[in-house]
C-alpha cells in the first residue's frame, strides 16, 4: 500500500556570519500526513522569521511525494 505524503522545503537565509555573508540554511521537515499539517507547519515557520531581523525565508513550500511500502 503506497501513501501520499507531505515535506516542507525551505531555504532561509541567516545573517550571523562575521564577515556580514547570509548562512544559507536548506531543510526538508516532514513527512505530514496531511496537506493541512504541513501548511500549518509553514505558517507557523513564516512567522517566527517575520519576528527575526537577522533571518530571510528564500524558499517555503509543501510538496507532495509518493511513499511506496519497503520492500
Amino acid at each position: 500500500i503506497s501513501r501520499l505524503m507531505y515535506y516542507y522545503l525551505s531555504i532561509i537565509a541567516l545573517a550571523l556570519l562575521p564577515s556580514g555573508e547570509p548562512l544559507l540554511e536548506s531543510a526538508v521537515t516532514g513527512p505530514f500526513i496531511e496537506m493541512k499539517h504541513c501548511s500549518d507547519y509553514k505558517e507557523f515557520i513564516e512567522q517566527l522569521a517575520e519576528k527575526s531581523p537577522m533571518s530571510q525565508i528564500i524558499k517555503s513550500e509543501c510538496k507532495k511525494r509518493e511513499q511506496g511500502k519497503a520492500v
